[in-house]
């Protein structure tokens, strides 16, 4: 089978397969949302992540054929999370939208209590550090498949990478926390 002919045919059959995702993305997100309209796009999406591993895993498309084209692997790779990011969400308020709904004379509310506050700053101090590790060597990775270098530069780089993505994500974090009302 062409290759060219092959990636015409994946697009044209993952396209319309991602459009109803995408759709449900916006239409019952938001203002609109429920648990019952997240759960069925989430069901459809997970439905549709299996078609695309086991397309990654063997290389064979339904009513198309069977080709190992590894741009068509990365693509189905991307898919994945492009489907994850097509799964509807509540709308969320920031602090001054919120008090801008209130009634003239209501209180000012308090967004968070400092029991909350305090979780969601213990979450961020132990699992931001833990979910950066894999990160920083996928990160790490890429160029080292072209690069070589001593066991103790590529430990002494992995660390300072390391730290550069923890700082950026818990700056991103806090940032997104007073947004949304969060105080420390």
């Amino acid at each position: 089978m062409d290759i060219t002919w092959f990636h015409i045919q994946y697009l044209a059959i993952t396209t319309p397969l991602f459009a109803p995702s995408l759709w449900a993305k916006f239409a019952p997100g938001g203002e609109n949302f429920s648990g019952k309209k997240q759960f069925v796009v989430f069901l459809y999406n997970v439905a549709i992540v299996i078609g695309h591993m086991i397309f990654a895993d063997t290389g064979h498309l339904q009513f198309v054929g069977e080709m190992r084209s590894p741009v068509v692997v990365t693509v189905t790779g991307y898919m994945v999370l492009a489907y994850v990011y097509a799964i509807p969400r509540p709308i969320r308020y920031t602090v001054e939208e919120k008090r801008a709904m209130l009634n003239r004379g209501e209180p000012d509310i308090e967004i968070y209590s400092r029991r909350e506050n305090f979780f969601y700053y213990l979450r961020i101090g132990i699992f931001v550090p833990l979910f950066c590790v894999p990160v920083t060597g996928v990160i790490l990775l890429g160029p080292l498949q072209f690069i070589t270098l001593e066991p103790h530069a590529v430990r002494a780089i992995g660390l300072i990478l390391y730290a550069i993505v923890v700082l950026a994500v818990i700056i991103g974090m806090l940032y997104e926390g007073k947004k949304y009302g969060r105080f420390f």
